[in-house]
């Protein structure tokens, strides 16, 4: 799965460089964040229907965001995501200490802005898989210290 990762980022990086010319191109950026986020939500709406069929409906967000953190995190990426916090406004927060997707891509040269496309399919997923669940919610990311990634969940007006 992380291969296939780093692969469908080249790809669609090449395919929409060769349309914009240039990676600082904001139109780059948006389209190249657009397909990654759209395959990951597909992702994420099949692996969610994949792990919860055999579990009780959930009762409160809480709940569902300890299930993503748990069970589908770890499914996906082999570890559990290393702290979850939640604001009284309905904002998670979760962080990943080591994010496995930024190692394979990174050499020590490569800036942490440059490596945030490598986190959008992880944010597409999470999108997928609160879509599913019935919640239109919003994910963002950032690198704060390579290879760490915080994921910033927030639900949509």
């Amino acid at each position: 799965f992380e291969y296939l990762h780093l692969e469908l980022v080249h790809y669609y990086s090449a395919k929409y460089l060769a349309l914009y010319q240039s990676k600082d191109d904001i139109l780059f950026k948006e389209e190249l964040k657009k397909s990654l986020k759209t395959i990951g939500q597909q992702i994420g709406i099949r692996v969610i229907e994949k792990k919860s069929k055999d579990i009780p409906f959930f009762t409160d967000q809480l709940e569902i965001m300890r299930f993503l953190c748990k069970n589908i995190w770890s499914y996906l990426f082999l570890k559990n995501i290393d702290k979850l916090q939640t604001d009284d406004y309905g904002v998670y927060v979760l962080n990943d200490v080591k994010f496995r997707f930024i190692n394979k891509a990174s050499s020590p040269t490569v800036k942490n802005i440059d490596l945030i496309p490598y986190t959008w399919l992880a944010c597409g997923i999470l999108e997928g898989t609160l879509q599913n669940l019935g919640y239109n919610m919003k994910v963002t990311s950032k690198i704060v210290n390579y290879p760490s990634v915080i994921f910033r969940i927030e639900k949509l007006s």
